[in-house]
């Protein structure tokens, strides 16, 4: 496999892009919506391997790589540590999923608000 942004673990801003690369078990797919600590980051390159990251000027490497430093949808992360897991997602497209007494038929809205 290549790693378009370097070695490391992906994560997506928008569910609709994680929708691709998620298991589907019966017609459901199923995803993570996760914390992550991005910290200092760098434009991703595949060049990237994992004892390769790119350095800060003080010689540290950088927390995490993203696909565009104006607008970043895509991170990479190198360290376990920055992720903090919060919900498994079961999503069903065209069907209504219940949440509370709400019915949500679109993937963003079923995401926790910040």
């Amino acid at each position: 496999t290549t790693s378009m942004y370097g070695e490391g673990t992906y994560f997506a801003r928008d569910a609709s892009y994680s929708l691709n690369y998620s298991q589907e078990i019966n017609n459901t797919k199923i995803f993570m919506l996760c914390k992550v600590l991005c910290g200092k980051m760098f434009t991703g390159s595949g060049s990237y391997k994992l004892d390769k990251w790119p350095k800060q000027a003080n010689g540290l490497k950088y927390d995490s790589l993203v696909n565009n430093m104006n607008n970043p949808s895509i991170f990479v992360i190198h360290d376990d540590f920055r992720v903090y897991p919060m919900f498994i997602i079961h999503y069903q497209r065209g069907n209504s999923v219940k949440h509370g007494s709400k019915s949500m038929d679109d993937e963003k809205e079923c995401m926790p608000s910040q």
